[in-house]
């Protein structure tokens, strides 16, 4: 809800919005509802797939945030804190630096990049934790932890989905 009255104070009440790291789509499915066109990018088929049953009447395209093509956009979104995760070779400064040149180019005049991160501390200042969330026909577990000396911030991530036969895989 804040996200959205994010979008309606900067009177951005229609029009494209693209969703970098869309994951299982819930927010774009969000933004669909409220009226928004949108485009989603991930690097996962599989939550591509999540994401289309989510927001069916979006557009979605699987590849990585530093290199797949933004449209023009109103917004341009990131939550979820995809830029920490380590998983593109090509991930550099640099990279980032072209990434960030092509969102803002990608944007109409008055338009926004939302966008969040975890930065150092940020297991220490909320505590490793578990978190689940589940849906009709899915489940995720997540287990958030940092190690102190490097800082590095660990995920790990359990997805189940429920198949035809009512079993979660």
């Amino acid at each position: 809800r804040g996200l959205l009255k994010t979008l309606k104070d900067a009177q951005l009440t229609s029009g494209h919005v693209t969703d970098l790291g869309c994951g299982s789509g819930i927010w774009a499915g969000i933004l669909e509802n409220a009226g928004y066109a949108v485009h989603g990018i991930d690097l996962s088929p599989d939550m591509i797939e999540l994401a289309r049953q989510h927001a069916p009447g979006a557009t979605f395209h699987v590849g990585a945030y530093l290199e797949a093509p933004i449209p023009p956009s109103i917004a341009v979104t990131a939550m979820g804190e995809c830029f920490n995760y380590v998983f593109d070779a090509n991930h550099s400064m640099e990279a980032l630096s072209r990434f960030f040149e092509r969102v803002y180019n990608a944007l109409d005049r008055d338009g926004l990049f939302i966008f969040d991160t975890a930065g150092p501390g940020y297991a220490e200042a909320t505590g490793p934790h578990r978190r689940h969330f589940i849906s009709d026909d899915w489940a995720v577990l997540v287990q958030v932890s940092e190690h102190k000396r490097s800082g590095q911030l660990t995920r790990y991530i359990t997805a189940f989905r429920e198949t035809e036969d009512g079993v979660y895989r």
